[in-house]
């Protein structure tokens, strides 16, 4: 793409039983054609501890920015809409994993994802011809999950148990209709 550039640097470690990583990626471009550009930034880092011989936890947060322009319908002429979508996303994870004997061994992991979306519809000559609305989404997602895992000399086991919860607000602001807002 046109004007397109980007960098990613990973620094990472480890001392006896413990380990960490921290990373950041960042890449922009013009794209190629009009309603095209994209900026996106992403943070990632990781911790890992060996709490005992048989226990380790691991935490891990990432967050990610996202600006960017996109069509929605480019081959439709007659509802070509184009764009601008910003988009803010923080993932948490934390992990405990017991060794409970050498064939046998529990994991708990439970991971939080919070999310928010604003996209605005834009008005060119080339779309039909109303005012911009613009959409908020409000994202959340809840995820714990269980396993137990069993190694056999002729088989392995695996039983498991996991929860999503998920919650989603939407705020739509068209003119000459008001706000809504549904959750």
């Amino acid at each position: 793409g046109k004007d397109s550039r980007g960098d990613q640097t990973h620094i990472a470690g480890s001392h006896g039983g413990l380990g960490w990583s921290l990373s950041h990626l960042q890449f922009r471009t013009e794209g190629f054609g009009e309603f095209e550009r994209l900026d996106n930034t992403v943070w990632r880092g990781v911790l890992q501890a060996d709490i005992t011989p048989a226990t380790r936890l691991h935490l891990e947060g990432r967050e990610y920015d996202s600006d960017r322009l996109s069509i929605l319908n480019p081959a439709d002429p007659f509802n070509y809409t184009p764009q601008e979508i910003k988009q803010h996303q923080v993932t948490w994870r934390v992990g405990l994993h017991q060794r409970i004997s050498d064939s046998q061994e529990l994991l708990f992991v439970h991971a939080a994802d919070y999310a928010k979306y604003t996209i605005d519809s834009l008005v060119t000559p080339y779309n039909p011809p109303y005012a911009p609305a613009r959409r908020s989404v409000r994202d959340r997602v809840y995820a714990p999950e269980m396993q137990y895992r069993y190694h056999g000399t002729n088989f392995d086991f695996l039983i498991g148990q996991a929860y999503i919860r998920s919650e989603e607000d939407n705020d739509y602001d068209e003119p000459g209709t008001g706000t809504m807002t549904n959750s």
